[in-house]
């Protein structure tokens, strides 16, 4: 039997279809498609289920946004129905991102029918969007399916989002659970995750004084976020007479710190005033008693100088002979308005008079360091790509991270799927999906050269070192890094060097890292290296080098990190430091 032939807008509307894969037109599909009304619906239920899910999910998602916006709620309920779990990782993983856009798109109908269909497609495979979307039904009879979510890094937010909207029955059974009066685990391997989670809900719900009792224990754990999710519960429910062995716990553990931690714990330390001084001199004479030196490196010993105000025995806010000084370029070598000021110019020289090499680290592609490298006539190894290459001054690249191809396809499947705009960097090139785009302009005329367009990954000249997401809307990139960190973990190094970007690198290529590679060049240790840097991607190169200088306009958490704070950049912030710090000392 021959097909029925189609007419000429069924043609038209399977086009349109073809059209939700193209990355420059797809959002003009999707509008045309709406506004096609009914007579798309059965080619885009055909193509939600019955085409193959691929890597690359957002064409399917386009779709499952169109249905919603006709009115397809068989189509949408069948997709989980009828529905099956693809095979292939990466498919999977991709499929999540269409499995919650449709979970999404039910919330349309809020009915029992809903909540049953959402609840047995979670229960087959969990998602943040399929969380989310039961969450908003607020039903306490799916607070275990949500604390066995806490331990799948991708959901966990979510599941924490859905427990908040029942905080009674959830605060019960958080309690019950770290009792271990429950089927969810908290101990042992990831359950260490889902153990965090459940602490973090008490600490933001509460807990009565009995309950406390039940799980002060947590502060004897080994894992550093379990205690301190622990202390900050303990400190504000239990006696004033277990705060000091609360305080010690968190000082206990607090070299396992994430640099996050140890902005949660430097604060919590400082809103407990004198009872929390105390504490810490008592830990800072226990040391010097065991014949400890003060180490700035770890975040123990920063977190009792914030807060003794500096003031440590033994210890010295002087930096050590500094052999190497090593700059972050934008922000702190460079003002505000992307010049390096003659002030700056002449301090650099003077260091290099003085003996002191001077190096650069950047998340700049290594291209966009050139003119920097020859205008300072710089002669050793430097950092660009956040640490992903190391090169020296001729762009010769001495060693480089890049990430492994199927990692870095995941990572650029995310990254548009969360709606960022991807800017991928390889050792010698910048590649943008579309050169008239937002920003590109601007980074042109920063980085001093052009970018390459791209329309898959295979157009690329060498394996990706960086991936940058973009976007102007910060939670979009609060939302993108949560979901980055949770899914891939000790895989990637995670920054963000402005607040409309967010980059993505090797788990070795990292400022910290970089800071000990080019040391390792020139036969220089870390403690001998003194850094500057304002953003919240230098922290780690400042936990990694024996002096640390944090520019005026840096962030909080980025001032706190450093050994001592400069003026601003357009203060000439770093030409005072170097003169302050480094220079006048010397003498």
């Amino acid at each position: 039997m021959n097909a029925i032939p189609l007419t000429a807008p069924e043609e038209s509307i399977k086009l349109l279809i073809h059209g939700l894969e193209s990355l420059h037109d797809g959002e003009g599909a999707e509008r045309e498609l709406l506004s096609a009304g009914q007579p798309a619906v059965p080619f885009l239920a055909d193509f939600l289920l019955h085409t193959r899910p691929r890597t690359i999910a957002e064409p399917r998602c386009r779709a499952v946004r169109i249905l919603a916006g006709l009115g397809a709620y068989e189509t949408l309920t069948a997709y989980f129905r009828e529905g099956k779990l693809a095979a292939d990782a990466q498919v999977l993983f991709a499929e999540d991102a269409v499995r919650s856009a449709v979970a999404h798109a039910l919330l349309r109908w809020k009915t029992q029918e809903t909540y049953d269909v959402l609840l047995h497609a979670a229960e087959r495979r969990s998602t943040e969007g399929l969380l989310f979307a039961i969450g908003e039904f607020c039903r306490p009879e799916t607070i275990p399916l949500l604390f066995r979510s806490l331990e799948d890094d991708l959901c966990r937010e979510a599941a924490l989002a859905a427990l908040r909207k029942v905080p009674e029955q959830a605060r019960t059974y958080a309690v019950h659970s770290l009792k271990e009066l429950t089927n969810v685990q908290v101990r042992g391997g990831n359950a260490r995750w889902r153990c965090r989670a459940t602490m973090k809900l008490l600490r933001e719900l509460g807990v009565s004084a009995h309950d406390w009792q039940k799980i002060h224990g947590f502060l004897f754990e080994e894992d550093a976020g379990i205690v301190l999710n622990a202390a900050q519960i303990g400190l504000k429910i239990a006696p004033s007479t277990e705060h000091p062995a609360i305080l010690q716990a968190v000082i206990r553990v607090a070299d396992r710190f994430n640099c996050f931690e140890e902005q949660e714990a430097t604060e919590l330390f400082l809103s407990n005033g004198p009872l929390a001084r105390k504490a810490a001199s008592l830990a800072e004479q226990q040391r010097i008693n065991r014949g400890e030196e003060p180490r700035w490196q770890l975040p123990s010993w920063r977190i009792l100088r914030h807060v003794l105000d500096g003031s440590i025995k033994g210890g010295t806010m002087e930096p050590h002979e500094t052999r190497l000084f090593v700059s972050d370029v934008d922000g702190t070598l460079l003002n505000a308005q992307k010049e390096l000021t003659d002030a700056t110019r002449k301090a650099i020289k003077r260091l290099r008079d003085a003996g002191i090499l001077v190096s650069l680290i950047s998340s700049r592609p290594a291209r966009g360091l050139k003119w920097l490298i020859d205008e300072l006539e710089l002669q050793h190894a430097c950092a660009a790509l956040n640490g992903g290459v190391i090169i020296d001054p001729q762009l010769d690249i001495l060693s480089a991270y890049p990430l492994r191809p199927a990692l870095a396809e995941e990572i650029h499947g995310l990254v548009e799927s969360q709606g960022l705009w991807p800017w991928i960097y390889t050792e010698t090139s910048w590649y943008v999906p579309n050169l008239d785009a937002d920003h590109v302009r601007h980074e042109t005329d920063v980085v001093r050269f052009e970018p390459l367009p791209f329309k898959t990954l295979a157009d690329l000249d060498g394996p990706i070192i960086k991936i940058t997401g973009i976007s102007d809307d910060h939670d979009t990139i609060l939302a993108a890094q949560n979901l980055l960190a949770n899914k891939f973990g000790e895989q990637i190094s995670l920054s963000c060097s402005l607040a409309n970007r967010l980059e993505i690198t090797h788990a070795d290529a990292n400022k910290g890292s970089a800071i000990e590679a080019i040391g390792a060049t020139i036969n220089i240790a870390p403690e001998a290296i003194t850094t500057a840097g304002d953003g919240e991607n230098d922290i780690l190169m400042f936990r990694k080098s024996g002096f640390s200088i944090a520019m005026g306009q840096a962030p909080a958490e980025v001032r706190r990190a450093a050994t001592v704070t400069a003026t601003t950049s357009s203060q000439d912030g770093l030409a005072w430091a170097i003169e302050e710090f480094l220079l006048k000392r010397r003498t």
